[in-house]
Order: structure tokens, then sequence, then C-alpha cells
């Protein structure tokens, strides 16, 4: 292995040859003359996706070079704004300054970069840090006459105005300690953790699935790609890659499959639902869909309690697979398009959407049991309750509808969302339902009494997929921006 390969590989964004000579067993943490470390290099030059594989293999986040430049600082430098936003999630330390004192704020407020300024900002830099000539962003700000700036770097304008530039600093420096613990703590009271896909995979995130030990969590999206992240590093990698949409994802209750299905009416070797180990990304199984007559894609599938069953419906027909030897179980009813499906916690019935209707079967004869009308418009998701007592539906008529599957009755209708419902989770124990909305909000409800119990509101875009955490303490939205947002209950 040529000496300092690794290195000149990070910095020119070769992420095959990065992972290649990493797989080789390269140093991650060698350097070169000037102290940069293949992070700091790939940092400098924004390549992100490389940024992300050293992080992966235990790059040093907070390594600095002979000048004091972490690789958060690089990328601020560099305006390297999605490195920037990786790194932060990663949890870099966002106030560790370089040798003259300037942190990654110091730097941003210099360019003038407002972008850069408000993100930093978001994930709670000081902005009373002071650098070795004694000044906080805010004082750049001003002296540059960056005055957009001044909005987003003074923390009281009013009161800065009446103090001298001594007194200025001098309370910067008694309020910082106290200042950063309030603005860590709003942090963590106030924001939700964001997932983001890599630049070139963005898009819609079309279905999320928490592992059943809550430790990891799959996505599927418009680009096509599955992707597992490891929640406690917020790393990601790629598990499979499907040319049309990658429309949705599973876990089997044991949490040994991952099964997902994707395709479109453009490319025929899609039509298939593969499942994967979820520990070493081995495809397990692929279970033709392309053969079946009228059959374009894959759009829900769902894995019955017991994992024995795998359900699955797109365009044509819904089908049950016996996931552990891929033969078909039993063919369960032909369809326009059923967008989603679920199986009951007993496996007894299925629920499947048929544009505005409810199609609930038996899933041991196939027979139709009866037909759920209500909704005015095309239905998106459905989900059963933990006991199996009740089914919600979400539609494009912007309401979630509670239903007694047993007998049919419509219980109740959940009104709020001001555009179509996308959406629809209960919480494990069954005490919450969530419901996204393309409107950019999650609503949560009782079920017992229809109450509206709290909003998510997300401001930027609007909500394609939701999912509980299997303790119920964590909800996960899949968005139309192609981020994923964790919230903790």
């Amino acid at each position: 292995m040529e000496d300092g390969a690794l290195l000149y590989a990070a910095r020119d964004g070769n992420e095959g040859e990065v992972r290649e000579l990493l797989n080789s067993g390269a140093d991650v943490h060698q350097r070169d003359e000037e102290g940069r470390t293949p992070l700091l290099l790939a940092a400098s030059r924004g390549h992100r996706e490389v940024v992300r594989i050293l992080l992966e293999e235990d790059a040093d986040i907070e390594a600095a070079d002979n000048a004091g430049n972490t690789a958060l600082l690089w990328a601020t430098r560099g305006r390297h704004t999605n490195v920037v936003r990786l790194l932060l999630r990663k949890e870099a330390d966002i106030d560790a300054p370089d040798e003259t004192g300037d942190t990654a704020l110091h730097v941003a407020t210099r360019m003038g970069d407002v972008a850069l300024v408000m993100m930093l900002i978001k994930w709670g830099a000081d902005r009373d840090a002071l650098n070795d000539e004694g000044n906080t962003p805010f004082m750049l700000a001003k002296d540059a006459g960056y005055f957009k700036l001044l909005k987003e770097v003074e923390n009281d304008s009013s009161n800065e105005e009446d103090l001298s530039e001594d007194d200025r600093r001098a309370d910067a420096a008694k309020r910082k300690p106290d200042e950063k613990r309030k603005a860590a703590e709003a942090k963590i009271t106030s924001r939700c953790r964001t997932l983001e896909l890599d630049e070139g995979n963005s898009g819609t995130v079309l279905d999320i699935a928490f592992s059943p030990n809550g430790k990891e969590l799959a996505s599927a999206s418009v680009a096509g790609v599955i992707r597992l992240w490891t929640l406690k590093r917020d790393i990601d990698r790629t598990i499979g890659k499907y040319r049309g949409n990658a429309n949705a994802v599973a876990f089997s209750p044991d949490g040994r499959l991952l099964a997902a299905g994707g395709g479109g009416p453009y490319y025929v070797e899609d039509k298939v639902v593969r499942t994967w180990d979820p520990v070493s990304g081995a495809v397990l199984r692929t279970l033709d869909n392309y053969e079946w007559v009228g059959v374009d894609y894959v759009l829900s599938l769902a894995f019955s309690s017991d994992g024995r069953v795998l359900a699955t419906g797109g365009s044509g027909a819904v089908r049950l697979w016996e996931p552990a030897t891929g033969t078909i179980r039993l063919l369960l009813g032909t369809f326009l398009e059923c967008r989603h499906l679920a199986l009951s916690p007993d496996g007894g019935l299925l629920a499947a959407t048929k544009q505005f209707l409810i199609k609930l079967l038996n899933t041991s004869t196939g027979i139709e049991q009866r037909t759920l009308a209500g909704h005015l418009k095309n239905v998106h998701s459905v989900t059963f309750s933990p006991d199996g007592n009740l089914l919600a539906s979400g539609s494009d008529d912007t309401t979630v509808i509670l239903w007694n599957p047993a007998t049919g009755v419509q219980c109740r209708t959940l009104e709020g969302h001001s555009a179509e419902v996308r959406s629809v989770a209960f919480s494990p124990d069954g005490k919450l339902l969530a419901s996204g909305s393309y409107d950019k909000t999650v609503k949560l409800w009782d079920p017992a009494t229809g109450e509206l119990h709290r909003t998510l509101k997300n401001n930027s875009t609007g909500v394609h997929c939701v999912s509980f955490s299997l303790d119920g303490k964590l909800l996960a939205t899949g968005n139309t921006n192609g981020i994923i947002e964790i919230w903790e209950l």
C-alpha cells in the first residue's frame, strides 16, 4: 500500500478507492506534513460521502491540523453546507476554535454567509464566544457592516446598543457559560434529530421502519435507495438499490430480515421484493414480482406478528408469501392499485386500500370480509391498533377515520389536517395515533376519545410517512425533502 494513498484519495473524493484502502487496513488517522488527516482533507474539499465513510471507520471528528482547524472549521471555510450539516449531526464540537480562537460561527460571520450563520446558530453555536482578539461573532458582523447577519447573531440588540465595546466584551465573557448551557438545554428540549439522505439521493422518503431493538431505522426513497441508519451514531449505509422508486421497507418481528419493495412501469427488473440480512447487508432472497400479470410495482408490505408471512401489495394482486422459502402462500385479490396494506395483530385479517375504499380480507381463505367506505378521496395508509380492535385510515380528503374491523362500523372521524394525510401509525401501547400530512405537521391523537393530544410542526416540507419505535419513545417521520426527523415523545 502506497504511503499516503488514503490522504490523496480522500482529498480527491475518490469514494471507491477510499473504501478499498480502508478495507486493506489503511490508517484512518494518518496525517500529512500540515497535520491534516483524511477526514480534514475530505471536509475541506466538500466530499460529503467520503467524510461519511471515514466517520464510519471511526475517524476522529475533533482532530485538528497544525493551525487548529477541525473538520467543521474546514467545511465552514469552504462553504460546504452539506458537510457542515453532516458533521453537526455526528456531534462535532460546534465551538471548537482554531489557533486564533475563531469558532465556526466566527468564520461564517467573517465570510458574511447568512445561511451558514443561521445553521450554526440553530445547532446551538455560542454567539458570545470570544476569539483571541476579544471579538464575538456579533462584533465581527457589526464591524464588517453585515446588517443581515446582525439580526441572526445578536442576542439582545436593545441591550447591546447601550453597552460600550469594553462592556460588551466583559458582559459576553460573564454570560458565556450560562448562555451556552441554556442553548444546549433548548436544543435538547425543543429540537428533534434529523437524518438527511446523501446528496444525489434526495427526494421524498417514501417509507421508514424501526428495527425491533430500536437501534436502527430503515428508509426507502424515490431515488431507489434502501438505507439502514444506526441511530446512536447517525451513521447510515446503503443496503440495496432499485432503478425506480424504493417504495416500502419492513423489519421482521425478530429483526433478522429487512424486506423492501419497489419498481415502476419502466423498470421490469425492479418488480421484486427483496429480503436482506440487516447485519451483513447480504441479499437473502428475491421474491419475483415481474412475472405477475399486470403487476408493475410494489407499494406496500407487512410482516405478520410471528414473522411467518409477508404481505405485499401494489399494482395488480395482493399476495401472502412465506419469507423463509419465497413461495406464494395465497393470492388475496386483484386490485387496480393497492397503495397500502396492514395485517391484524392475530394475522387473521388484511386491510388493503383500493382508491377511496378499504378491503378487509380473510388471510386463511382469501375471501373478502367487508368493504369500508367513508373517505371521499384516495386512502393512502391503514394500520391496526395493537389489540386489533381499531383500524385507522388516512386519506387525500385530509381526514383520519377510525373503524371497528370486526363490524365495519365507522367509530369516529379525526379532522384537523389542512392537506392530504399520507401516513398513520399507532403507538405500541395503542394510546396514541400519529397522522402525517402534506400540511407539514404530524398530529398525535387519543384514539379512545378522538381528541388531539399534540401537533408536531415541520416548517419546511410535507410529511410522507411515520413510524413509532417499539418502546414508543421515538416517532420518526419521512419527509418530501429527503429529511428524516426523529422526535422524542
